[in-house]
């Protein structure tokens, strides 16, 4: 039974309904509102209240107790240094509550909690310190800009005089084309070279001689199974076939 009970309850336990108040005291400090459940916003109320008034006292006791029950130290300034100064002299009544009726799906009455009085954070002179940083930064860029051009066109410059293309001749006979591709592909790029880097003109010359006889498929084309389908009246068979007996029963 439950007589003697004013305080509402959440069926999460007892450690999930204290995270979940501490969470949704941090997302009103940081935002300023916040839209719930009603029961969640009355609780919520008073734990603001409680929170904000010892803000404002700003004790070194009041301060443990928010480290304590928030966990957050960004919170916990911003409480003491904007939100508790704002309220000062105020013993209780720092939100306000509207009824914002019943929710879409589920039917749940929803509530909006926000502050009574708005909140301005005090303007921080870090204006001039930023301009000069921005300065150095692109000081420091086009000085990084500069020395990057001049780095690359070095480096293209010694390399196309280092560069020493050579001829190579492949004979694509009874050669596999996929390998035959790639072997070409990294003749051309010059790849095996010890001054290869990506992007840059440093491959060989290749010349390609019976490609006609090149194999279009390997080893593992031909080991693939082949399956040979036959409509019954009332069920499927099918027949597992490798390619040489397919090629049988064509020339049959």
């Amino acid at each position: 039974m439950k007589h003697g009970i004013k305080k509402a309850k959440f069926k999460l336990g007892q450690d999930a309904n204290q995270a979940l108040v501490r969470k949704l005291v941090i997302n009103f400090v940081q935002q300023g509102r916040l839209s719930t459940t009603l029961s969640k916003a009355k609780v919520l109320k008073g734990e603001i209240d409680r929170l904000v008034y010892k803000a404002s006292q700003a004790k070194e006791s009041d301060k443990n107790v928010l480290l304590r029950e928030l966990g957050d130290k960004s919170v916990v300034k911003h409480m003491l240094t904007v939100v508790g100064p704002t309220f000062n002299g105020q013993v209780s009544g720092f939100t306000r509550m509207y009824r914002m009726g019943p929710r879409q799906g589920d039917n749940a009455e929803v509530a909006r909690l926000e502050w009574v009085k708005p909140i301005n954070e005090p303007a921080q002179p870090t204006e001039v310190v930023a301009a000069k940083k921005t300065e150095k930064a692109s000081k420091k860029s086009y000085k990084n800009k500069d020395r990057m051009t001049q780095l690359t066109q070095l480096t293209k410059s010694t390399r196309e005089k280092d560069v020493k293309r050579v001829w190579h001749l492949i004979d694509a006979h009874n050669l596999v084309l996929g390998r035959c591709a790639t072997q070409i592909s990294s003749l051309l790029i010059g790849k095996g070279k010890s001054t290869y880097s990506p992007n840059m003109d440093e491959g060989d010359y290749v010349v390609v001689i019976n490609a006609k006889h090149i194999k279009v498929t390997g080893s593992k084309e031909l080991e693939k199974n082949l399956y040979q389908v036959f409509w019954l009246p009332r069920r499927i068979k099918k027949r597992r076939h490798t390619t040489d007996c397919m090629q049988k029963i064509q020339e049959k």
